[in-house]
């Protein structure tokens, strides 16, 4: 019987597994013969667009349908956006080219190039409209370009100077705020009008994770480590984390509601997770097991999410069970497609034909002699891009699976002052310890050494009675070295730079008894070992450290102890604006 009921229990779990795999038919749409680096959906929904080598792409939503070739670019596209009225187009070249366009118009689109010789990653609109875009120039500048409305040109104002180049850009929903993510692994948010700094926290930049905002501007999603995307408030203190064993790169986006965010992983599958909770709703894995996605945005509504893949692939997953009716060349509910032929199916559109068509008809335009150029232009950019994604520091925390809760990765050098109260016959210790602590090896623990050199004196009476030659002494005060290893973890429950710690201590104490009369003769007595133990807790903030202790010695007894202190972190993180 039991054999029965864990072999229907096993079906039923294979069962609600492909339930949940298959939930959102996944659907190729097209085919390029480079990179699907950029996706991105028009606010209203009508069009959404793709970018590759040499070109973008815009499709018409509702039918899947191609609507225009954009290549000006003439190099890989590596950032691409809408402004918030759907009437502009902001794309991103590798050759540092931001291309501003107004989609309702066929004027000439407006071109600013950035010639310093840094890339230009990423870019956003600050307006609703098209006349003011913010992004990176001179490497680290966030810079605004404003258009004049009498010539069309472009007028720069300085917003912030970031303290290492800068690998994305992103503008909160009404202008105000602009988050911006650097290769030393910050996460900076500064006010628009001002330049001034809002927020700052690490973040981990190596999974060329851009940072964005959630819809309404009062979170931000970026990595912390390969396994971990940390959520972070922008109107009060804290964070959420969401944990995933596969590994998260390239692409991590919030639905229109800022429910969900779905995130690419490295195993080439895309998982949606609750954004409140962390837990994993729905995952979608791409036909090619060699192909990784790059990039990922939602549609309007929430009911498609859109992916473009290393290898060329055009994908669009449905989320609520929307199938493309091949024939009728639109999307229908499930119920509905039962009576349509191949309703599971869509055609690929190869892109590569209409590519090369749309390069002769640029070309006949503007002359002959600037493919190649462009060409070139293209492996250089290319070149510069891989640099450029190459130069991103390590992580600087680490988050462990419980949602809520971000550990500690580096080294750290401590120093502490203690104050003691033990209940012998010393009745006050004071020490000053010096150590070191390892958070990279054991995680989420770390472990470490302290030597800790103290004296204990007599306040009260002391019950034995010294005399020196006949005279009497005063009574003999105890110094000593501790020397012990602590074993613990780190966590950051409430804020990015508050931590929380807690370690059990293990070691020995060498003391020696020393009596003196000031001016005259010093007694020492022979060492001697005790053993010493601790359970200590403790929180840092900053570059400051607090703990308590009880502390157990053979000599002293068991005491209760406080101490101040501080710790400098090597190759990991402390957090926020404490970082220079």
């Amino acid at each position: 019987m039991n054999s029965c009921r864990k072999f229907f229990l096993s079906i039923f779990i294979i069962l609600s597994a492909m339930e949940t795999f298959c939930q959102g038919t996944s659907y190729i749409i097209g085919k390029a013969d480079s990179a699907v680096y950029t996706v991105s959906w028009s606010p209203e929904g009508s069009i959404f667009a793709t970018s590759g080598n040499n070109f973008v792409l815009l499709w018409y939503a509702d039918t899947n349908t191609t609507k225009s070739f954009l290549v000006e670019h003439g190099v890989p596209v590596v950032s691409s956006r809408f402004s918030r009225d759907g009437k502009w187009f902001l794309s991103v070249g590798s050759d540092s080219s931001v291309i501003v366009r107004n989609l309702e118009n066929s004027s000439k689109p407006a071109k600013i190039t950035e010639s310093s010789g840094y890339a230009v990653t990423d870019g956003d609109f600050l307006s609703e409209n098209g006349f003011s875009v913010a992004f990176a120039t001179k490497g680290r500048t966030l810079t605004g370009f404003f258009r004049l409305m009498e010539t069309q040109d472009f007028i720069q104002k300085k917003i912030y100077d970031a303290p290492s180049p800068i690998y994305s850009v992103d503008v909160n929903s009404d202008g105000t705020k602009i988050l911006i993510g650097t290769v030393d692994g910050r996460g900076i948010i500064v006010d628009s009008a001002s330049g001034e700094v809002l927020q700052e926290v690490p973040r981990y930049v190596k999974s060329n994770i851009k940072m964005r905002f959630s819809p309404d501007g009062k979170e931000f999603a970026a990595a912390s480590d390969e396994s971990n995307i940390i959520i972070s408030y922008t109107d009060k203190i804290g964070s959420r984390v969401i944990r995933d064993g596969t590994m998260f790169a390239n692409a991590v986006v919030f639905s229109p509601d800022g429910l969900k965010l779905a995130a690419a992983a490295k195993n080439g599958s895309v998982k949606i997770f609750d954004s409140k909770n962390g837990k994993l709703i729905q995952s979608f894995f791409l036909v090619d097991g060699q192909d990784s996605v790059l990039s990922l945005d939602f549609s309007p509504d929430g009911e498609f999410l859109l992916g473009g893949t290393k290898n060329g692939y055009i994908y669009r997953w449905s989320l609520t069970g929307k199938v493309w009716d091949e024939k009728g060349k639109k999307y229908v509910n499930k119920e509905d497609s039962k009576n349509i032929p191949d309703s599971g199916k869509s055609e690929i559109k190869d892109l590569t034909e209409a590519l090369k068509q749309a390069l002769k008809e640029r070309e006949k335009e503007s002359g002959s002699g600037k493919s190649d150029k462009n060409g070139a232009d293209s492996k250089d950019s290319d070149q510069a891009s891989s640099k450029t994604a190459s130069s991103t520091q390590p992580p600087l925390v680490k988050k462990e699976n419980d949602f809520d809760v971000i550990y500690k990765k580096g080294h750290c050098l401590i120093t502490d002052i203690g104050i003691s109260l033990p209940p012998s016959h010393y009745n006050l210790e004071l020490s000053v310890g010096f150590g070191y602590l390892n958070y990279n090896l054991i995680q989420p623990f770390y472990f470490g050494g302290v030597a800790k050199p103290f004296m204990a004196f007599v306040l009260g009476d002391f019950p034995y009675t010294y005399t020196l030659n006949g005279s009497p002494m005063a009574s003999p005060k105890l110094t000593g070295l501790k020397i012990y290893a602590p074993l613990g973890f780190v966590f950051y429950p409430f804020f990015d730079h508050v931590e929380v710690f807690a370690e059990l201590e293990a070691g020995l104490s060498l003391n020696w008894l020393w009596n003196a009369r000031l001016g005259m003769e010093a007694l020492w007595s022979d060492p001697f070992c005790s053993f010493y133990g601790a359970v200590r807790v403790g929180a840092g903030w900053r570059f400051i450290r607090f703990s308590v202790a009880g502390e157990y010695d053979q000599v002293l007894g068991l005491s209760f102890s406080g101490e101040v202190g501080f710790n400098i972190t090597l190759g990991g993180g402390k957090k926020k604006k404490s970082e220079d």
